[in-house]
């Protein structure tokens, strides 16, 4: 075993014999592999459990490789993952550079060739989450729906956050003075005390009235949108139909103002 036991590989490629191969090699030499024949599987794979690194086909039915790469970009135009492109279409190397791949490698290229590749890029990322580390933001994240909590978690911790999750409005007051948070993440409907109500609360206290707060409002239509929204006093920004990506986009916005 290596280091790198553990460590969870998405291999995406609609070349089944390749897949077989591929996969038997990557697993002797100590990684987890999991497989996808084509994008829209890899995608479900990634919303299932976001992989240690993507290793990408370009040209391959139901969705190729270039979809998945919009599907998976950021608001920021990072990759949710480390992604290696690895397709038979060398003459793409070039155009690759100015996207936010981690790695190139043409078809067909050695195991040796390959492993090292996902090494490095592996170690890569290391040395980038070390970083990350010691800069995190800390983000109050209020909900009380435990789905939307965990796809919250996922997409703000890879976004290098430091999440502390409470669930009411009064947690809210209490955890905001004891953490000082960089952000304050939470619903307009909340147990208790609605989320304006807590936002003009926070506003109130020396040591928390500076910290942006984010609300949203999943009350709000798709049609609303294009009418003007009164932002509630004390709340540095005000989203609507929502979804992990544009909450994530408004916080880093709310912390840029």
């Amino acid at each position: 075993m290596t280091s790198d036991a553990g460590k969870r590989i998405l291999l995406v490629d609609d070349d089944e014999a390749l897949l077989r191969t591929l996969t038997d090699y990557l697993v002797s030499e100590g990684f987890e592999v999991v497989q996808a024949r084509d994008g829209q599987r890899a995608l479900s794979r990634i919303d299932e459990k976001v992989p240690d690194i993507l290793i990408l086909d370009i040209s391959m039915p139901v969705m190729g490789g270039l979809e998945v790469l919009k599907r998976i970009q950021t608001p920021d135009g990072e990759l949710r993952c480390p992604t290696l492109v690895l397709t038979a279409r060398s003459a793409m190397q070039g155009f690759f550079r100015g996207i936010a791949v981690d790695g190139f490698l043409a078809k067909p290229c050695s195991q040796e060739e390959l492993v090292g590749t996902i090494r490095q890029i592996l170690g890569a990322k290391e040395v980038k989450t070390r970083s990350n580390k010691r800069t995190k933001r800390k983000l109050l994240v209020v909900d009380h729906d435990p789905q939307r909590t965990l796809q919250l978690q996922q997409v703000f911790t890879e976004a290098g956050y430091e999440l502390v999750v409470v669930k009411t409005g009064p947690e809210v007051l209490e955890r905001s003075l004891q953490e000082l948070p960089a952000v304050i993440l939470m619903p307009e409907t909340l147990p208790h005390l609605n989320g304006s109500v807590v936002a003009s609360l926070v506003r109130t206290m020396p040591s928390t009235h500076s910290i942006p707060i984010v609300l949203y409002d999943e009350t709000r239509g798709v049609d609303d949108s294009k009418f003007a929204w009164r932002v509630p006093e004390g709340v540095t920004a005000l989203v609507g139909p929502i979804d992990p990506w544009t909450l994530l986009a408004a916080v880093e916005k709310a912390l840029s103002v």
